[in-house]
């Protein structure tokens, strides 16, 4: 028998759902209050209430298994009587709500339902208990139900259903058949591709993390979504998540994913677009007054999912922009709905773990087993750091104090008493304007929900007020404010710094990321974190939520080490304090480097300061040499632009910054780059907050420089070093200007096929060994 599983919420929503897109102030709040408005009736209720209570139904539709799965909020038990309790966050005045809402009926009947059916009950209550975020009042509307006019309800909707679960059926039938008959798309497996391969479908079987480092030329993207699709057509999972950073690495995964649908896989692919990106109303602003595929969205939405899903495989943005265009609709909600009916998304990363903006239709209540593939993932512990911390400024509450005149001084009063409580931390900030707490400041939590609870009622009557963005911007931010304070733990610190204005900031600063990495986890069957630089592992298993029973696995890399000339110059200093004096030490040691061989060379450094100095004297010095430098803020186009300058044997000099878009991510093969410079070791900038750190995991593992500075460090030297060699076929040259490269501590977190490594302080004879290995490009010499 066929099986369709999916959860109430979607079921009810393809069904039922109508109308327009409005994602005003309070549809996007309700994650934060309606928990806590969750939490409070759960809590305040006398008598016996069981919360989140997780109910599942099988059902037979026209010889099809419908499973079906959610969570209703409570269900209480009042003698042998039961009602099954979900609860609504609203700002609507009480008085003025009716229970007319058939979404809400629709879910909690479905409920309902379930539990009659289970339990065997002949009649049962279904409940909504509307709590308004203003006030804290409550009401509450209860029905009656015999479990047969449930069924008879439930039913009908798995028939409205019935057509296109036979679509759902028909997709997975010809998705596994052609998964079946899926060969590797390559004649021949490269050195170490098939090993990581089993590594993926094996932790996959066993449901667990597994922490790869393949050095680049593995072919890591195939190696991980090949075992990872043969796992779908076994049933092992349901649905891939790609996740990544960079829309390069979004772009070679659609590549791969493409590469297979050639070779006869039959499977549906989107790519999820940030929706500033996405957008194509005139302005960002979704809401039925302002854009027109927002009016009336819900009214279409779901011919466009079926016309789609007919007729595409691998959905990218312009094939969601194709089709919303056609069904007038919006192309950001649209490629979230296609994501519940894709077998792989490719998505950033805080699409699974950022905890304000996660996917919460997938993840809060899965039917499906899905599965993270997590590329890239040296980049997650500073994004997970993001991610997991938020800001409060007191410059966004003066603005706010600015907007506020007559009806609302309630908010001006507010938001004073906020900015009150904030500088009561001014004295004990001294006179670097710095100060450390363990917890969170109690009485800064109490004034951020008083202003936002007194900000509702402006944002839902004043829509077309003077400064409303701003005032609803702020609010956002108060919001993630109050939703990081309610995951503050122990990894936690909370600073107080100065901006440039003399105005407090206060962070809320995750400084191990492991736990909640961990509780990300337990959103998928198994996640696989893959990068060509995890080392060291530990620091890498750690913090990104690894324990015991992950696994780890290295690859050497698949290129033959001597096509790869490095060296580092020993007796050169880039320390702060030694960098004006090292500037004419680089420029010579750069010219000379690149005097060996003509051809394009990057050339890494750790700021747009030290970087900015070297340039202006090395361009002065070298007038006949191409070179071009990044410039801070670069749009795509321009970084596109500046990309393209590498042509195959222009001899051009790009001066580029280490931990940027031109330190990863970017496949300059052959003679488009021969060679990477890197000035210094990499440590990130000397900060209050980066001190933070390091004095955390002083007291907590003894090794705080380590993991404030040293590892993230390297981490972008083998990031840059990696731009050299990405085929088989390339030859080139990295060179590491830093006399901390001879330490014994350095050299441990080198790669393996870095064991040619050899420290030069005499110039002229690394040029000799330099002349040595290009012998053979003689007749290309500058």
């Amino acid at each position: 028998m066929e099986v369709i599983r999916l959860s109430v919420r979607n079921l009810i929503e393809f069904v039922m759902r109508s109308g327009d897109i409005d994602t005003s102030y309070i549809s996007q709040n309700r994650a934060i209050l309606g928990i806590k408005a969750h939490q409070k009736l759960q809590k305040e209720y006398i008598g016996d209430y069981t919360s989140e209570y997780i109910l599942r139904n099988e059902s037979i539709i026209d010889d099809m298994l419908f499973v079906v799965e959610g969570r209703a909020d409570g269900l209480i038990k009042e003698g042998d009587h039961i009602i099954i309790d979900e609860i609504k966050s609203t700002t609507r005045k009480l008085e003025n709500l009716e229970d007319d809402n058939l979404l809400h009926w629709a879910q909690v009947k479905s409920y309902a339902y379930f539990y009659a059916h289970n339990e065997n009950l002949e009649k049962i209550d279904a409940q909504l208990s509307y709590y308004n975020i203003e006030d804290g009042q409550t009401k509450r509307f209860r029905k009656s139900f015999t479990k047969n006019e449930l069924k008879d309800f439930y039913e009908d909707l798995l028939y409205s259903y019935l057509d296109f679960s036979k679509k759902l059926i028909e997709w997975r039938n010809e998705r596994n058949q052609s998964i079946m008959r899926l060969d590797f798309p390559f004649s021949n497996y490269r050195k170490g591709q098939r090993e990581m391969a089993v590594a993926v479908y094996n932790s996959i079987l066993k449901s667990e993390t597994l922490f790869v480092e393949a050095p680049t030329g593995i072919g890591k993207t195939m190696s991980s979504l090949y075992p990872s699709i043969k796992a779908i057509g076994e049933n092992l999972i349901d649905k891939i998540f790609y996740l990544t950073a960079r829309s390069t690495t979004k772009a070679a995964c659609s590549g791969a994913v493409d590469m297979l649908i050639t070779n006869g896989l039959n499977i549906k692919s989107v790519t999820f677009t940030a929706k500033e990106k996405s957008c194509i109303n005139e302005e960002v602003k979704c809401n039925p007054k302002d854009c027109k595929y927002a009016k009336g969205h819900f009214d279409r939405v779901n011919d466009a999912i079926l016309d789609i899903l007919d007729n595409e495989m691998l959905i990218d943005f312009e094939c969601i922009e194709k089709y919303s265009l056609k069904h007038r609709i919006c192309p950001f909600e649209f490629q979230l709905d296609l994501g519940i009916y894709s077998d792989i998304v490719i998505c950033d990363y805080n699409y699974a773990f950022d905890p304000r903006v996660y996917l919460r239709r997938f993840f809060d209540n899965p039917s499906d087993d899905f599965l993270f593939l997590v590329d890239e993932a040296h980049n997650l512990i500073d994004r997970g750091r993001n991610m997991f911390s938020q800001e409060l400024r007191a410059v966004d509450l003066i603005n706010i104090l600015e907007q506020f005149t007559g009806k609302y001084l309630n908010i001006r009063k507010a938001a004073s008493n906020l900015l009150s409580k904030m500088e009561l931390y001014r004295p004990l900030m001294g006179d670097r304007g710095e100060y450390l707490l363990i917890e969170a400041p109690e009485e800064i939590y109490a004034g951020i929900k008083s202003l936002t609870s007194k900000l509702d009622r402006y944002l839902s009557d004043e829509k077309e007020a003077k400064g409303y963005e701003i005032v609803l911007n702020t609010y956002f931010e108060l919001l993630s404010y109050m939703r990081i304070a309610d995951l503050y733990d122990l990894g936690f610190r909370t600073i107080f710094t100065l901006d440039d204005s003399d105005q407090i900031v206060i962070k809320l600063l995750c400084i191990d990321t492991s736990s909640l990495f961990k509780e990300a986890l337990e959103r998928a069957r198994s996640c696989i974190y893959f990068s060509a630089t995890l080392t060291p592992m530990d620091f890498y298993m750690r913090l990104l939520g690894g324990d015991e029973n992950s696994f780890r696995y290295h690859l050497n890399s698949p290129f033959d080490e001597d096509n790869l000339f490095i060296a580092a110059i020993a007796n050169i200093s880039t320390r702060y304090n030694d960098r004006k004096a090292s500037v004419s030490h680089i420029n010579n040691a750069i010219r000379e480097f690149i005097s060996q061989r003509k051809g394009n060379y990057l050339v890494f450094f750790p700021s747009y300061a030290y970087m900015e100095m070297v340039y202006k004297e090395f361009s002065n010095d070298n007038p006949y040499l191409d070179i071009i430098a990044q410039d801070r803020g670069m749009s795509e186009k321009q970084r596109d632009e500046f990309l393209a300058e590498f042509n195959y044997d222009e001899g051009k000099i790009g001066f580029v910054v280490l931990g940027g878009v031109f330190s990863e991510g970017i496949d300059l093969v052959g003679d488009r780059l021969i060679g990477s410079i890197v000035v210094s070791v990499g440590l990130p900038g000397l900060s209050f907050e980066r001190n933070t750190i390091r004095d955390y995991f002083n007291q907590n593992m003894g090794k705080g420089f380590e993991y404030s500075y040293m590892y993230p460090g390297m981490n972008k030297i083998l990031q840059a070093a990696g731009r050299v060699i990405r085929t088989e076929k390339d030859r080139g040259a990295v060179l590491l200007i830093d006399d901390r490269f001879t330490e014994k501590q350095y050299r441990k977190l080198m790669p393996k096929h870095w064991k040619n490594i050899v420290n030069y302080y005499d110039i002229d004879i690394l040029k000799e060994r330099l002349n040595e290995f290009w012998r053979d490009d003689r007749d290309k010499i500058f």
